[in-house]
């Protein structure tokens, strides 16, 4: 069964745990060694994160498999602040229904953000095949926003 819910403060090491993993095969990607994000392999950033964000698990048969960190911005807005799975879990479609799942949680009309680093091309394709549309650039990072639209009642 595969789940994205509430994380609990004792899930933190395998977050770390499974976070380390994903974001070091991320900059194996690159020749240069980019940059990780802050505190990606930490237990105790992971349960920091708490105070100014919800942090979910990822789970498959009971297993954590990776996690997100949602940050509410403003009434209508969220940002994805960051979300993994992994890497014996990626290229299957389980990011894509995990985001999905996040986003179907929300209310309509809500405005989700994310950003990328410009070298992280799996990242960037991620975003955009889940529907994430380009809103603007900066040296380092690519930003994203995606509405969810109300959904229509079937017939």
């Amino acid at each position: 069964m595969f789940t994205v819910d509430r994380a609990d403060l004792s899930d933190c090491p395998l977050l770390a745990e499974t976070s380390r993993a994903a974001f070091e095969q991320e900059a194996s990607y690159s020749r240069r060694g980019r940059s990780r994000p802050p505190g990606y392999d930490s237990p105790r950033w992971h349960t920091l994160a708490f105070r100014w964000g919800c942090v979910l698990r990822i789970v498959l048969n009971e297993t954590i498999i990776g996690g997100a960190i949602v940050i509410r911005n403003g009434r209508s807005a969220l940002e994805l602040g960051r979300i993994w799975l992994a890497p014996d879990h990626q290229g299957i479609g389980l990011g894509r229904e995990a985001l999905y799942q996040l986003e179907a949680r929300s209310r309509p009309d809500t405005r989700w953000m994310v950003d990328a680093p410009v070298w992280n091309h799996r990242a960037i394709h991620f975003y955009t095949v889940c529907g994430y549309r380009e809103i603007g650039r900066a040296a380092d990072a690519i930003y994203y926003e995606k509405i969810i639209l109300p959904t229509r009642p079937s017939n």
